[in-house]
């Protein structure tokens, strides 16, 4: 075996060495996704993408004068949501366990989703308001399938 073969060797070897130790490395420092972000929920209708996707290009700048319109509100109600949400949680962790504090929080926050997609439904019908008979064909696509099984159309 020749001198210049063996260097060739040495290097490939502490090549792979080096590799393998940076495998176990991020092996064994990486950290598990929580369970809670494992499972997200899709995106709602109203997101402005999805909305802009289903009104043609040159139309964009409706979906934003109809998002800015609604913005203060749902910012607000979704601030409210979210508090709501800090209150359950907080009662589930509570100690000791107090079953009526944990129902008023869920309570709270069933009316503040419902406020919140009542708001997000007047700005989807703000919008459908002004689209075209194509465009609200589009938007409809977006609520999801009308039969049972039938898949989600992504729109153009």
């Amino acid at each position: 075996m020749t001198r210049s073969l063996r260097y060739i060797l040495l290097a490939s070897l502490a090549l792979n060495l080096a590799l393998g130790v940076g495998l176990v490395w991020v092996v064994f420092h990486s950290r598990p996704v929580p369970a809670e972000m494992r499972h997200r929920e899709p995106r709602p209708m109203f997101h402005p993408g999805s909305l802009r996707h289903a009104l043609s290009e040159e139309r964009g700048e409706l979906v934003d004068a109809v998002m800015a319109k609604h913005r203060e509100a749902m910012h607000a109600r979704i601030g409210h949501m979210a508090k709501a949400r800090d209150a359950v949680r907080e009662a589930l962790q509570a100690e000791p366990f107090e079953p009526a504090r944990l129902d008023d929080a869920f309570a709270q926050l069933r009316a503040s989703e419902s406020r919140t997609a009542e708001e997000a439904h007047a700005l989807l019908a703000d919008l459908a308001s002004r689209a075209t008979p194509e465009e609200r064909q589009r938007l409809a696509r977006l609520i999801g399938p009308r039969h049972r099984g039938e898949r989600r159309e992504r729109t153009p």
